[in-house]
This record gives structure tokens, sequence and C-alpha cells, in this order.
């Protein structure tokens, strides 16, 4: 497993979820990347965090709102950044193979039904993108599972902010291989005793090396971080 994912892409430099953030991921030769994916309100999949397009393109639209080809006219700003398009599951994927990229794609669902989710996200995700290159995420617990009714070889992360009471359960139903905390409330003292539970561990959103440092010191697998290529030198 490699240790820095880029968080959404090399979010510092260019718009997170972006085709500019995931190539310049390969630019400075960062191996692997997390993105987040979501549907349409015509089940098309995209990459993008947010319920809607207020924070990235100052408009109020709803993502279940819009359609592939309502939101191919949209253009994405943030802070003094490139303006980019919103990017697609496939031209994702397209990339993903061309770059041999680790992807950890988190699932945000806000309305959409769990059954559109498997349809429309995990089955061609699964079909398309190596196991090996793969790793499924997401606070839904719910949703994780059915992802592991489908497939029962993928490899599954569990997302909580905190070390919620019952999450070495949930990851164990699941077969899950760990879950990913929040960096603010993660204490070193605990990582120990998390690491005797859990294969995996995972700490978002890492951005200062001294802190990078001494969570793989003390036992963190591998972190998120908007500034893959400042930690990663």
């Amino acid at each position: 497993m490699q240790q820095i994912f880029a968080h959404r892409g090399v979010s510092a430099l260019a718009i997170e979820n972006t085709a500019s953030a995931i190539k310049l991921c390969v630019k400075h030769n960062i191996l692997a990347v997390e993105i987040d994916l979501q549907l349409l309100g015509d089940n098309t999949p995209v990459l993008f965090h947010d319920i809607d397009l207020k924070r990235l393109a100052n408009k109020d639209d709803a993502l279940i709102n819009l359609s592939a080809q309502s939101i191919k006219n949209i253009q994405l700003n943030m802070d003094n950044k490139k303006s980019e398009s919103v990017l697609f599951m496939d031209e994702f994927i397209q990339l993903v193979l061309k770059h041999n990229l680790k992807v950890n794609v988190e699932l945000k669902r806000f309305e959409q039904s769990i059954n559109h989710y498997i349809e429309y996200i995990i089955k061609p995700l699964l079909s398309l993108v190596p196991n090996e290159q793969l790793l499924i995420s997401g606070f839904d617990f719910e949703l994780l599972k059915a992802v592991r009714g489908f497939s029962k070889t993928v490899d599954i992360a569990i997302l909580s902010r905190k070390l919620e009471m019952g999450l070495f359960e949930k990851v164990n139903e699941i077969s899950a291989i760990g879950c990913h905390l929040k960096n603010e409330f993660l204490d070193i003292k605990n990582i120990k005793k998390i690491k005797e539970q859990v294969k995996y561990l995972g700490v978002f959103t890492v951005n200062d090396q001294t802190r990078y440092q001494e969570l793989i010191q003390a036992g963190v697998d591998y972190v998120f971080s908007d500034v893959p290529h400042l930690l990663n030198r």
C-alpha cells in the first residue's frame, strides 16, 4: 500500500477531483489518488465531493437535479486555480489505467438509492479497474455493506471522523481492510491499539510534513494529503 494518497488529486495546485488534479499526481510521482464519486440525477457517475455546486461553481444547483448534458456546461472555479470541467467516471478510469494509479474511491451518497450506486458506479468500476488498484471507502455503512454483498474481493475501508464505538465490529462485519480516521481527532497514543484491530489504518487529511512522519512512525499505514508533492520529498 502506498503511504501517501493525493486527496482529491493534488488539490493544493488544481481544483479538486478534476483531470488536472489527477494528472499532477503523475507529474509529481504520486502513485495513489483519492477521489469522490457520486451520481447525477440521470445516474451518471461524476467526481464531485459536495451535494451542490455552490462552493466550486457559485451556483445553487444540487447534483441530483443535473444531468450529464447539463453539467458539461459548468465550469468549476476555486481561488486562483485554472477553471476546470467536472470529470466523469469513465474519463477518470482512463487516467487510472493509463498511469497505473492506485485509487481510493470515496462513495458520496445523498439522495439516490443504494441499488443505483451498485448498478451505475460499482459494477462498471469493478469491471474495468483491477482489484489490486482499487480501494472503496465511505461513511455510509449500509452502502459499503451493499458493495461487499456485490463483491467479496474488493478492498473496503470505513471512514470515521472519530474512533466511534462499534467501529471495529463494523470493520469485521464487512471484512473491511481497515478504517480511515480524521487527523485532528487521532491521538498518537491510540494508534498501536487501533492497529491491533485492523489491518490498515489511514488518516485524513495530513498536510504537515512533521505530522506525517510522526503518524507513519507510530504505525499509520497511509495518509491522505492535499499537498502530497511536499510530503513525498
